[in-house]
């Protein structure tokens, strides 16, 4: 079967995510930049995000939708866990990924931070701050959660990992929000395992294209 096709900016974090999906599992995939304006891109993803994927003549778009899709289509160590109730606590931490995380601290932390880039426009300082006591809170709870545990669902890798991680990674590498991590020391421990992985090695973004507050 032909090789997987994975498109999107290796600056998304939605597309690392998938990266590192593929990364774990040894499964070999192409990265190809995309231009979510153009009319093919978006028969690929009808709504225009990042990341899509084609495998063969397999299309898939969202990418935990392509996580899953790469954890269970191929073969390799799993990255969901058997146990139903260790499964229910990862789609747990996925949902309050899409539905806290991102709002938070993916879009009025790390994406204000990056507004020139993403946004053409100067930092928005009051958004930044106004989301900082909420998304030390996010970061706290994490922090909880590692505390009892070596991963989010338990004392394996999982999916649940493979989402958070690349936001974190920016959270850490911005000098603006830089301070965040450290004080939260289980999360940190877990942040520097994860940086440790030949997954993460091989999927980090080129930093030095970007320019941040």
């Amino acid at each position: 079967m032909a090789d997987a096709i994975l498109y999107g900016s290796p600056f998304s974090n939605f597309v690392r995510s998938a990266r590192l999906a593929f990364e774990e599992k040894g499964v070999a995939y192409t990265l190809e930049r995309a231009d979510i304006k153009d009319p093919a891109y978006r028969r690929l993803h009808p709504f225009a995000r990042m990341p899509a994927l084609r495998h063969g003549e397999f299309r898939l778009s969202e990418s935990f939708a392509i996580m899953r899709y790469v954890d269970e289509a191929f073969d390799g160590a799993s990255l969901q866990p058997v146990d139903p109730r260790a499964r229910a606590r990862m789609t747990q931490w996925v949902s309050a990924f899409n539905d806290y995380f991102v709002a938070v601290i993916g879009r009025r932390v790390i994406a204000e931070c990056y507004a020139t880039v993403l946004f053409n426009r100067p930092m928005d300082d009051a958004v930044f701050e106004a989301a900082l006591p909420e998304a030390r809170h996010q970061l706290g709870v994490l922090d909880g959660v590692l505390a009892e545990q070596h991963y989010l669902a338990g004392d394996w890798l999982s999916l649940a990992d493979l989402m958070y991680f690349p936001h974190l990674f920016y959270v850490v590498m911005t000098p603006r929000t830089a301070d965040l991590l450290p004080p939260f020391k289980h999360l940190h421990r877990w942040f520097q395992e994860m940086s440790a992985r030949p997954s993460a090695q091989a999927t980090i973004p080129p930093m030095e294209e970007l320019d941040a507050a």
